[in-house]
């Protein structure tokens, strides 16, 4: 039996003026849940708090068996193939769908990036190869449309009305993430200057007036400057947490031993004041990622490990970096309160905050954050908890495997 997952998310309404006969169907085969949210983010518009697609309908199947079976049906305008299925495994899986639908073109999405198996796809018959690592919106629209046009090179009026119909998509989307820029731009000032205005006074009345002032009323002025200061950490989380969706990641040859030891000392106050136990595993191991937001991602991770323990509990964190096939994985475990069964698919949700503001006060965004920048990077991201005992989180990204690119990597270096 097929089933075809989550394409009730894709609904047909808010597309004034576009019949569904000019919608393309789009046949996403992707196992890893992470990747395929965000592609499918990245392939709809959020209009009156709805989903919707103003160019194509989506489906997704997690098994190449049951995309074969949904092309065998006909009716697929394009394929987005994973290389890597539980029931096949690389260049395999895309001649078995070119086999099965001959004339219907595939991109390979995948979360390698090797140059070899990028040219061997596109001789096997693939109109593109992209790595997931440095995939955002635009650019996989952009290459539905060519792989589009040179899969029907023939004059097609039908399909031609479809591809126009896309790429309007296109420059809608890098008009709106224009849009975004700029408004992220005036919330981050418009929001922060009387934030910091309020901070100011506040500390003013409290230095200014030390007689003038009775008990109550500093205790008051310390929490309006406390209030001011969770406001400000919250616009900043948001507007960190928005730009990740804008701005293009420049993945490159990165040390996940060194990205642990950038991200300690940037919380190396918390760890102190805490008196925090961490443990790091000396392993080196290098991925493809954007050194810079990793840092983030696992300042997040470990700010979380140290701040989410029991009152009169001394943290104590380990973090460990190994070898998942040709994926490494870096695992951060700890002693803190843990997370109920029910609500481990909720904690890399924004703004989900499964413990109260009150003993462990936040935004409510970090591994939202998380969440975001690793699945931008083509990785992959995860939980494991036992509440009262502790948790476990990981991060999963792609090794470097090649030594064609460890030389790319020493040459680029050199430059």
């Amino acid at each position: 039996m097929v089933t075809v997952r989550n394409t009730a998310m894709i609904e047909d309404g808010g597309m004034k003026g576009v019949r569904l006969g000019e919608q393309m169907h789009v046949l996403m085969i992707e196992d890893n849940p992470a990747d395929a949210r965000l592609i499918k983010e990245y392939l709809t518009d959020l209009r009156e708090g709805r989903v919707v697609t103003t160019a194509f309908k989506l489906g997704h199947v997690d098994r190449l068996s049951s995309g074969l079976e949904l092309l065998d049906h006909g009716g697929v305008d394009l394929v987005l193939l994973d290389l890597s299925l539980p029931d096949s495994q690389g260049i395999e899986t895309l001649r078995k769908a070119l086999t099965a639908s001959p004339k219907v073109p595939i991109v390979v999405v995948s979360g390698i990036n090797d140059d070899e198996i990028a040219r061997l796809a596109v001789a096997e018959g693939a109109k593109d190869f992209l790595w997931k690592g440095r995939l955002d919106g635009p650019m996989l629209l952009q290459s539905m449309v060519r792989s589009l046009s040179l899969q029907r090179p023939e004059p097609d009026r039908e399909m031609a009305d479809r591809v126009g119909l896309l790429e309007r998509h296109v420059a809608d989307i890098e008009s709106s993430n224009k849009e975004l820029e700029a408004f992220a731009r005036t919330v981050s000032h418009e929001l922060r200057a009387p934030i910091r205005a309020i901070q100011g006074f506040s500390r003013a009345l409290s230095e200014d007036f030390p007689n003038d002032i009775d008990p109550v009323a500093r205790e008051y002025v310390d929490r309006i400057v406390e209030a001011s200061r969770k406001m400000e950490e919250t616009v900043v989380s948001i507007l960190e947490y928005s730009k990740l969706e804008m701005e293009r990641l420049a993945n490159e040859v990165v040390d996940l031993g060194s990205i642990v030891d950038v991200a300690l000392s940037s919380i190396d106050g918390e760890v102190r004041e805490r008196d925090a136990r961490v443990s790091v595993d000396p392993t080196m191991a290098e991925v493809y990622g954007n050194g810079a937001m990793l840092v983030i991602a696992v300042r997040n991770i470990l700010r979380n490990a140290v701040k989410f323990v029991p009152q009169g509990t001394r943290p104590d964190v380990q973090v460990s970096i190994y070898r998942i096939n040709d994926r490494v994985r870096l695992a951060v475990e700890d002693n803190g309160i843990g997370i109920k069964p029910e609500h481990l698919d909720r904690v890399f949700e924004p703004f989900e905050r499964l413990n109260g503001g009150r003993a462990f006060p936040g935004t409510g965004l970090g591994l939202a954050t998380v969440a975001r920048i690793v699945s931008r990077m083509g990785g992959t991201y995860g939980v494991e908890s036992t509440p009262g005992v502790g948790s476990r989180f990981w991060i999963e990204l792609p090794m470097v495997t090649s030594e064609k690119a460890r030389l790319k990597h020493l040459e680029e270096l050199l430059d």
